[in-house]
């Protein structure tokens, strides 16, 4: 065999390899693009579901600052806020951050002569994890004095109080109706009294 039939030969081994290295190619790319297409669709699916969640939390978000109370979840040993919806900074005129940051912001706000069992009866209950239906006085920063209704949620998970969940409602007018009513009821009285005097 002379040099050129040598050379020919391999030169045909050569491209012959070339071409099964290039089928490879071409196959393992085939395989890359029907995997960056799969990628690209669950990319896509994952950005939808991430948009729904976004929509749900705005939804969620406007539907609990839209509540007239102040929406709230703490902690069931401390009692300390973690979170606090927008209204409580309407109601009591406090910066949100105050609630959240401050361990004590709530027993600290509740007006001294309610503070003891209020705080008392909250305890109890979360101790017995029996949900709270109860009302007191708390004191604004502009020392107002507004009365309360709190309606607790004790969340247990696997027989453990895991979180509180509440909503606070402001009941001073009605607060401020029933006693004008105790007062105009305690002067009929008195004047039914009188007139049976004279």
């Amino acid at each position: 065999m002379d040099t050129t039939d040598l050379f020919s030969k391999q030169l045909q081994e050569a491209q012959k390899v070339l071409q099964n290295a290039y089928k490879e190619l071409q196959e393992h790319f085939t395989e890359l693009v029907a995997v960056n297409n799969e990628l690209r669709q669950e990319i896509i699916e994952h950005k939808k579901i991430e948009e729904a969640l976004t929509k749900s939390q705005k939804r969620y978000e406007t539907l609990v600052n839209s509540i007239d109370g102040i929406v709230w979840e703490a902690e069931p040993k401390t009692f300390q806020f973690t979170f606090v919806s927008k209204q409580a900074k309407r109601f009591f005129g406090y910066p949100l951050q105050d609630w959240l940051e401050n361990p004590t912001f709530w027993a600290d706000h509740i007006y001294p002569e309610d503070k003891e069992w209020a705080v008392d009866y909250c305890a109890t209950a979360v101790a017995n994890q029996k949900d709270q239906d109860f009302e007191y006085r708390m004191i604004t920063a502009d020392n107002r004095i507004i009365w309360i209704r709190d309606i607790v949620t004790v969340v247990v998970e696997n027989g453990q109080t895991v979180k509180l969940c509440g909503v606070m409602l402001d009941i001073t007018k009605q607060k401020q109706s029933e006693e004008k009513l105790s007062i105009f009821q305690k002067f009929i009285e008195n004047s039914n009294e009188g007139m049976g005097m004279v």
